[in-house]
């Protein structure tokens, strides 16, 4: 019976991990149309647009998380050219910065953010990265 039950325990702990990796997060939208990632106790939703970026931050149950008091920047790597873009805190949850980039499919956006007194997390999207169809893409709210 112990077996059994730690077997099932084992089988249960991979798939809540997996739920979470970028393969997983990438076959669903975010809640304002972004791609998701997720870096220690936070999801982050990065919303781009040529010029234009927004990053949405919650914690795993989807709470909003206060980013008045925090930091962040990202760093856009796209066209051959490296854009720094400095993200200041906008509305309860979000960040938003502006700089002169383009995104193409091959574009990368390094995030670091930093809440409050917590340490830094890091992520890296591909914004516009082709997406296979998938059955997922109803919503990141209804994978938990």
């Amino acid at each position: 019976m112990l077996t059994r039950i730690t077997a099932l325990l084992l089988l249960t702990s991979t798939a809540v991990v997996y739920a979470h990796t970028n393969e997983y997060l990438d076959t669903i939208d975010g809640m304002h149309g972004g791609q998701l990632r997720m870096s220690g106790p936070y999801h982050f939703e990065l919303v781009a647009a040529p010029g234009d970026l927004v990053v949405f931050v919650t914690d795993h149950a989807d709470n909003p998380i206060a980013t008045a008091s925090g930091k962040a920047s990202a760093l856009v790597n796209t066209a051959g050219k490296k854009v720094r873009v400095p993200l200041l805190p906008a509305g309860h949850n979000s960040f938003r910065g502006h700089a002169n980039f383009t995104l193409d499919e091959r574009s990368t956006v390094h995030l670091k953010v930093t809440i409050a007194n917590a340490p830094p997390e890091l992520a890296t999207f591909r914004p516009m990265r082709k997406r296979e169809n998938s059955e997922n893409q109803k919503g990141h709210h209804e994978h938990h």
